[in-house]
Parts: structure tokens; sequence; C-alpha cells
């Protein structure tokens, strides 16, 4: 089951706490891990997976939340309670007590190999930590590590076809969210909260859920009112729509994607937010050279990703991608870019 799934119906405080729950024991798993391999007498994988996850989750609220020590431990027990036994749950206890007792002066390692280190302490697998130092260096790869681990709050796009920035700003103050625009990127919001607030101009099409960097391909783009636009990986359309409104909704953006149910969803929000240029097609992006569409002013390609830029919304990515993928999807990025560009007409952009 999908968070999203579990949580329809919580109350909105408790889901907003639920996911920061999830999101960070995910996010910190391995730094999580290591703690409970040096306080745990058996080795963690002998535990079910559900007291396995209690703990993380305890022991996450613990170190990272200011969640009182007696909530977290108490909480805790008692769902050992429930999925174990009276063992378990004592042991559950034992551990998360240590925790409280040991939480200001954690055991973290400090070997001769720096990239391991940074990789228990900050919860990234090594082959990142250890690319990231011999991009960065330590100091700044120590920084950067910290700064992915800091709440991404929400970021909203203005859709200037139904409002302006000022005006949005206005709405969202009184409305009581913090927001506060993007000083890099213009037409983008930032609200500190990270689970997505009630916001009415959200549900009229006033703005949109996205993040900064990502509003920020669109201006570099710079797609101009009658031209001819693709996104030949489109999907959920965010980067298209945006596309669209900055071409004041004249001219045309033809949105591909290789899943085809994925394509409703760019329609939805197309009608959501008043824009009609948008055409959604089926299609392959690493075959697009026999199609014999019209070549377009501007192309646009979002391609498959390693996601390593988005880690900080997405922590999962911690957990299933490996230093492989990186390799597999730089090949697969150039088929699709040299694909893309048989859609480029002459003197247009790429």
């Amino acid at each position: 089951m999908q968070l999203r799934q579990a949580l329809q119906g919580a109350a909105e405080h408790d889901a907003a706490f639920i996911k920061q729950l999830v999101y960070g024991a995910v996010a910190y798993q391995l730094s999580l891990d290591y703690l409970l391999g040096l306080w745990v007498s058996r080795p963690l994988a002998s535990l079910s997976a559900p007291i396995r996850n209690l703990l993380r989750l305890g022991l996450y609220q613990i170190i990272y939340l200011q969640v009182p020590d007696y909530a977290a431990v108490g909480e805790s027990v008692k769902l050992a309670h429930k999925f174990g036994h009276q063992g378990t749950a004592k042991l559950v206890n034992a551990i998360l007590r240590r925790a409280t007792r040991e939480a200001a002066h954690l055991p973290w390692p400090k070997t001769a190999n720096p990239a391991y280190d940074l990789s228990i302490k900050f919860g990234f697998p090594q082959w990142m930590t250890d690319r990231w130092l011999q991009r960065l260096g330590l100091e700044a790869t120590e920084a950067f590590c910290g700064a992915v681990n800091t709440p991404p709050g929400t970021d909203l796009r203005v859709n200037t076809l139904k409002t302006s920035s000022e005006q949005l700003l206005s709405e969202l103050t009184e409305a009581g969210f913090g927001a506060e625009p993007n000083q890099y990127v213009r037409n983008s919001m930032h609200l500190a909260s990270v689970a997505l607030p009630k916001v009415s101009a959200l549900q009229a099409g006033r703005c949109v859920v996205q993040g900064a960097a990502s509003t920020l391909v669109g201006h570099v783009l710079a797609p101009q009112p009658g031209e001819l636009a693709y996104d030949v990986c489109a999907a959920p359309g965010g980067k298209a729509l945006h596309l669209a409104e900055m071409m004041a909704n004249q001219g045309q953006v033809v949105a591909l994607d290789v899943h085809a149910h994925r394509l409703p969803m760019i329609e939805r929000a197309a009608n959501r937010l008043g824009i009609t240029i948008v055409e959604t097609k089926h299609a392959d992006a690493t075959a697009l050279t026999d199609k014999g569409w019209p070549p377009g002013d501007r192309v646009l390609v979002d391609a498959p990703c390693s996601g390593l830029g988005v880690i900080r919304r997405k922590p999962d990515i911690r957990l299933h991608r490996t230093a492989l993928d990186l390799q597999e999807l730089s090949r697969l990025q150039l088929t699709i870019l040299k694909q893309a560009a048989v859609l480029v007409k002459t003197g247009g952009h790429l």
C-alpha cells in the first residue's frame, strides 16, 4: 500500500506527522540501522520487519524530532505489544531508553574512510558520498549532506494565466501560510510545510505544486507565444503546462510520454489551469525519427534520470538507486536526446 492511500481519511495534522516519520525513517535508515546494530544484541535481520521498523521510527523520533522521549518510547512499546510479544516489547523498550540516554553523544564512526563516515552519519549509500567527495571535497560534501537532510517544504508555481505572483502571495499570506517568493526563480513560491496544505488557489488552478528547480527549466527554454514546443518525456506534465503558460496559451505544446495511462493526468491538470494548447501523444522518446511531425521551435528533454537531484524530496532513492543505474540511465538519456534533436527546426532550441 502506498503512503498516500494509507493516509486517506486521516486528520491533516496526523497525516503530516506520519508522513514526516516515514520520510525521515527512510532517509536515515542507514544511520538508524548502524546505531541499532551497536545496541541490539542480536542481528537486526533476525527481528521481524514490523519490529525493525518500530525501532527505526522510535529512534528517528528520539534523535531527529522534537518528540518527548516518553512519547516516542511509550508509543513504540505499545505497538511492539501489538506486532510482537512480551519479549520484543521489552527489547524495544530497552533499546529506545538507551537511545534517550546516548542521543546527545551518538557513536558515529570516525575512520580513515570519510566516504563511509559521512554515509553512516547522514544516511546516504557510500557510493553517493564517495562520488560527492571526489567532486566537492570533504567540507562541501558534509555541508551538502546536511542540507539535503533538511525538510524541503513545498514549492508552488504561479499560474500567470489566472493570477500574478503579487496576488498569490497576498492570498497565501491572508490565508495564514508562511509563503515567500523564491529569490532565484520568478513566479515560484515556497511554503515551509512539507505536507501539502489546503490551498484554495490550488483547486482553482491559480497555482500548481512544482519544485523551483523544475520551474527554472521552463525559464531556460523560454518559449514564446505562437511557437510549437515539444516535451518528449512529459508526464506528469508540470513542465509542459509551464511552457504553455509562458506562451500565454498561444501556439501549441505537444506533450509526449511512453506511458499512455499517465497522459490523462496532464489533460486534467491543463483543464484546471485553463490551458487549451497542450496536446498529449503516446510516444516512445527513444523512437521519434520516423514520426513525420513538424519541427518545433523549442524541444524539452526531461529524460529519465538518477533522481539524485531530487533526493531531498524522494528519500527512498537512497535505498534502491545504484551506481550502475547512472551508467544505464546515461545511455538512455543520450538515445532520447539524439531522437529529440530530429524534432528541432533549424534555429530552434533543444
